[in-house]
Formats: C-alpha cells, sequence, structure tokens
C-alpha cells in the first residue's frame, strides 16, 4: 500500500527511521526474516525510548469557566467556586465529556488509548472533548485509533472534538489523511493563552448536545447548563486563535 507507507514515512522520525531500516534490510540482508527482526528491533528501540506512555485524565469545569483535574474522576462535574452554600451545582451533561491526554503516542499506545476511548464513549459520551496539547510524538497508528473513534462517535450521533491542537501534531493528522476523517472544524488548535482552545471545545460540544436533544425533542441543556456556557464563550473572546502556520512533523 504506498499510500500508507507514505502516510507512514510523512509522520514521526520513529517511524520514518523503521520504514527505512526495514525497507533497506529486505533489500541488502539475504534472508528475509532476518531482514524483518532489523526493523523489529529499531521499532522495539523508539518504543523503549517513549516508555512512559500516556496518560487520560478526566477534567472538571467550574462554572466559571475554570478547567481543572477531576478529584474523583467522573466524568464532566460542574463545579462551583463561589464558595460553600453559594452558586449552582451540578453536572455537565452526560453526554459530554472532556480528557486531557497526555504523554508519548508512539504506535504501542495505539490499542491501549483506543479501547479507553471506546469505553468512554460506552458510558453514554456521545461528545468527547479530547485536550492533546500535552500529548506528543503523535504517529500514524495512533492517530489512526483517534480517528476511529472519532467515526464511532459520529456514527452514534456525537463528535470528538480535539483540542489543544500543536503545528505539529496537526501536520501528522493532516499528511496521514486524518484531518478530513476526523473533520476540520473538529480540530481546534493550540493557543498562547492556556486553555483557551479547551474551552472553545466545550463551548462547542454543549452546543452540539443541545442541537441534538432539539432534534430529538428531549429536554433543552441551555436552561441548566447556560452560565457555563457563557463564561466559557466569554473568556474564549478574549483570545485570539492562532493561524495555522506551519506544518510540521510533530517532534514534541
Amino acid at each position: 500500500d504506498v499510500a500508507r507507507m507514505k502516510a507512514i514515512f510523512e509522520t514521526t522520525t520513529g517511524d520514518r527511521a523503521v520504514l527505512i531500516a526495514t525497507f533497506s534490510s529486505v533489500l541488502l540482508v539475504e534472508h528475509l526474516e532476518n531482514a524483518l527482526l532489523i526493523g523489529v528491533a529499531v521499532s522495539i528501540f523508539y518504543a523503549l525510548r517513549r516508555a512512559e506512555g500516556f496518560k487520560l485524565r478526566v477534567l472538571d469545569v467550574a462554572i466559571d469557566g475554570g478547567i481543572h483535574e477531576s478529584d474523583e474522576g467522573r466524568p464532566g462535574r460542574l463545579l462551583s467556586r463561589r464558595g460553600e452554600g453559594e452558586g449552582e451545582e451540578g453536572t455537565l451533561p452526560p453526554e459530554v465529556t472532556l480528557l486531557n491526554l497526555q504523554g508519548e503516542l508512539y504506535f504501542a499506545a495505539a490499542e491501549e488509548l483506543q479501547t479507553e476511548l471506546k469505553r468512554v464513549l460506552g458510558e453514554d459520551a456521545r461528545f468527547l472533548v479530547l485536550r492533546v496539547q500535552e500529548a506528543y510524538n503523535l504517529d500514524v497508528t495512533t492517530a489512526d485509533a483517534i480517528a476511529s473513534i472519532a467515526e464511532e462517535a459520529r456514527a452514534r450521533g456525537g463528535r470528538l472534538i480535539l483540542c489543544g491542537v500543536r503545528p505539529g501534531m496537526y501536520g501528522t493528522l493532516e499528511r496521514a489523511g486524518l484531518v478530513r476523517r476526523i473533520g476540520e472544524e473538529y480540530i481546534l488548535r493550540a493557543e498562547p493563552e492556556i486553555l483557551a482552545s479547551t474551552r472553545r471545545a466545550i463551548a462547542l460540544a454543549l452546543e452540539l448536545a443541545d442541537q441534538r436533544r432539539k432534534e430529538r425533542g428531549e429536554e433543552e441543556i441551555e436552561p441548566k447548563y447556560g452560565p457555563i456556557k457563557l463564561a466559557l464563550e466569554e473568556i474564549s473572546a478574549r483570545s485570539v486563535p492562532p493561524p495555522p502556520g506551519r506544518l510540521e512533523p510533530d517532534r514534541g
């Protein structure tokens, strides 16, 4: 598959090294099994360099638009920071979940990451907001796993929204042909102001969830979650999304 090989070659340095080593060995080494072993060895070398793996954390959102890691691990709790006994408390709609992805996204992480995201989708979350600003070295295998989750969410009437996407990571997604599969409008670039694109993504997820409820004749989200959506939009309005810029490989 020439297209697949081209996508692998143009993603990360590790992918490129494994492809070149394997291809060269097939041409130069007498026995095919030995050539393949060389490719496997190079692949293991890069995998060990990135053995730390990834972390997937649930994030909480406050009524005032503040975002922080969940203390209890429950998806999408809506917290009040106005002091004890003040303000309205509740939960984000069950169909919206905010996750923070951290660490290395080498091919060895693809299956586990896909399994974890599928599990979240299986818990009634149709709209996943996945912050990837602290994730590095996305390769074509893991990118494909993320794109498959985007397609599964869409098939369930929801969406996967990526936010905090750095230029290098966007370039990897584009060269692998995955921007179209995920949907360009659902890939929000990283911005200079911390968490700015994350707030935009949450507001977008709430809007999409509200639209879906209206289409199905269900109770609208706006009356209960309007305050947080308004706070997110007000904060986002203060920052301007960055221009696309150069699309370089994601080297972290």
